[in-house]
């Protein structure tokens, strides 16, 4: 019985995430061992059932696994894999091809998307990529797997949250399918964070998603007086028009601080976590591991993460 990826519980949802992740500070063999028994803890919805599965589908394989995560569920991951590059490309087309009329805080942030994302999808460029930390030499690396591609793309916070923004601020009228599964993969980024610094990345999210948001409706009304169709660029002499008239255009959310912090914008905060984990030892996110339990394996007696940004601030509110 197959299962969509809509369809799976907060719990399916962490546990699927839970493996598409890297380990900071550990080693290939280490790593390897763990991917391989955590899947093996999964529920069956969120793997094959057996290493013979695959030879009596009826259907073709639309994806080739490696052999690390071959016993996932296929369908499962390319769901995934294609919900990703869908609101990196197909879903972003709007903000693309009219990206000159943002501000440039926006057409930063989407560049950054569709970059990083492109990157991962390419293990050639990935493996090439300046933006990877100086001797960092992640195990995924040169994999073609779609899982593999996840997993690079779940590694980096910046590009979550980014997504997240980019995500949350379409004006759809239900919640698009893939914030749960960001939510979670920076739930494991988050997890070691002080509740101070949590709830300033949680407020910017919040922040600057209602701003684009506002943008966004700002360009659905030019649309409509340009007579332009969803995703086609404005005509030169209506884009001059509006260029000036978005430039003019103030986001109506408040500001988190009213005074100056270095915590104006989602990228520093991210990079004052990522200097602030480096700077620990051990890693914030990465624990000793021990050779009689696997701390990583979520089960019954160890703490599960954070289920999403949104849980843990309600948790830290006392609501």
């Amino acid at each position: 019985m197959s299962v969509a990826l809509a369809n799976l519980s907060q719990e399916g949802i962490e546990r699927f995430t839970s493996v598409l992740r890297l380990l900071p500070d550990t080693g290939h063999l280490e790593y390897s061992n763990w991917v391989l028994s955590t899947i093996k803890t999964l529920p069956p919805p969120l793997k094959r059932k057996s290493g013979l599965s695959a030879l009596f589908s009826r259907g073709p394989q639309k994806s080739c696994l490696c052999h690390l995560h071959s016993l996932l569920n296929a369908q499962l991951v390319d769901e995934l894999y294609n919900l990703l590059a869908d609101e990196c490309t197909g879903r972003m087309q709007n903000l693309t091809v009219n990206t000159s009329l943002l501000p440039a805080k926006e057409q930063v942030r989407i560049k950054h998307v569709q970059e990083w994302h492109q990157i991962c999808m390419h293990p050639d460029l990935y493996l090439n990529s300046r933006q990877l930390e100086a001797g960092s030499q992640p195990f995924l690396q040169t994999s073609k797997c779609p899982a593999c591609c996840i997993v690079r793309l779940a590694a980096r916070p910046s590009f979550l949250i980014d997504l997240l923004v980019v995500t949350q601020s379409r004006h759809d009228h239900r919640t698009a399918t893939v914030i749960p599964f960001l939510n979670s993969f920076l739930s494991f980024h988050t997890k070691s964070l002080d509740s101070q610094v949590f709830m300033k990345i949680f407020a910017a999210v919040q922040e600057e998603t209602a701003a684009l948001q506002a943008y966004r409706r700002k360009l659905h009304r030019m649309r409509i007086e340009c007579g332009s169709n969803e995703d086609e660029a404005f005509q030169a002499t209506a884009a001059s028009e509006a260029r000036g008239s978005a430039s003019s255009f103030t986001p109506t959310s408040a500001r988190v601080e009213t005074e100056a912090e270095p915590y104006d914008s989602i990228l520093s905060i991210v990079n004052m976590y990522d200097s602030l984990r480096s700077s620990l030892l051990p890693s914030l996110d990465h624990a000793v591991l021990s050779k009689k339990a696997d701390p990583f394996l979520l089960n019954a007696s160890s703490p599960k993460p954070p289920r999403s940004l949104f849980v843990r601030v309600y948790a830290l509110q006392g609501v």
